[in-house]
């Protein structure tokens, strides 16, 4: 049976994360699981073909933005046979323990409903990858953080936040950039030197998020909600960095999108367990919101791997 996705599904290749449409037969590698190792998969076949009234699949999680459009026949890394008097996701590792193999594994989308869970893995080590993270020091990942959250070219904090207004302050400092500092109410404002700043001090970017080591992406991520854990953010590439660098700390965010902007909320604790996901096995488990059917008209993508391995998508592993 032929499996097709739509458009815009993100896969996880060796020259970085690409829209399936991007995809280069002859360059790109696919990034799959086997035998308990990520590697990078070799392409066989990518077909393009042009469907009409052709029934696909909308899936999306409780408490995202993300769609993600594929068949009935795409197989996912997912849970099911979660009975239903386990009311709280915390409960769930418990029963896994005992009951992983009935539970966990590849299955049909069209065998999933709002009651399961997909996972997205949490360590990706790669086979074969050379890691190039940013050698810089955990202030370095705590000021990224801090300006990746942010919208503006100035930060506007609440007076009790001293330890906060005393590191940036330092940091700025430290690395001669130029800012200025006012009291508005309540609330310290301090502007800085955008463009001088963009010069001595580079930005991370998703690449980056992959090669990150945990302690150091724990301070990114701090960093992020240090002055509020409820952020807009305006760019897709932004909210891709924050969303993959919570992921890999398995942490799911809250997000919607609204008036051109991405609304964010995490948790201030880092939780890895909410009441919508759950950490097990090294893997994030995000629930099922909703899968929804309707007609589509346009070109759909097979790709066909020369390993037949599940292979790493935003939506997790599928095959």
């Amino acid at each position: 049976m032929l499996k097709y996705i739509r458009n815009g599904l993100i896969l996880f290749t060796n020259n970085g994360m690409k829209k399936i449409e991007e995809i280069d037969k002859i360059n790109d590698k696919i990034l799959i699981y086997k035998d308990g190792k990520y590697i990078y998969g070799e392409i066989d076949n990518i077909e393009k073909i042009y469907k009409k009234n052709y029934k696909l699949n909308k899936v999306n999680f409780i408490n995202s933005i993300d769609n993600y459009y594929v068949n009935d026949n795409i197989e996912i890394k997912s849970i099911r046979n979660i009975p239903s008097n386990i009311e709280l996701t915390s409960d769930i590792p418990e029963y896994l323990d005992y009951n992983k193999h009935r539970c966990i594994g590849m299955n049909r989308l069209s065998n999933l409903s709002s009651f399961d869970y997909i996972g997205f893995p949490v360590n990706i080590d790669k086979e074969g990858d050379i890691n190039d993270e940013i050698e810089m020091d955990k202030d370095y990942y705590r000021w990224i953080g801090l300006i990746t959250s942010k919208s503006t070219l100035s930060f506007y904090i609440n007076k009790d936040k001293e330890e906060t207004i005393k590191f940036i302050e330092q940091y700025l400092k430290k690395n001669e950039i130029l800012y200025e500092i006012s009291n508005i109410d309540d609330n310290i404002v301090i502007k800085y030197d955008n463009e001088l700043l963009d010069k001595k001090i580079r930005k991370i970017d998703i690449k980056d998020i992959f090669n990150i080591n945990i302690d150091n992406l724990r301070e990114f991520v701090k960093g992020l909600i240090e002055i509020d854990n409820q952020f807009v953010i305006l760019n897709k590439d932004i909210y891709q960095i924050i969303k993959y660098g919570c992921l890999r700390l398995g942490v799911v965010l809250s997000s919607y999108y609204k008036d051109d902007k991405y609304n964010i909320r995490i948790s201030r604790n880092l939780k890895t367990c909410h009441y919508h996901y759950f950490n097990y096995d090294n893997i994030v488990w995000n629930r099922i919101r909703s899968i929804k059917k309707f007609n589509y008209n346009g070109f759909l993508y097979r790709i066909v791997l020369m390993e037949d391995s599940p292979y790493l998508s935003e939506l997790g592993l599928i095959s």
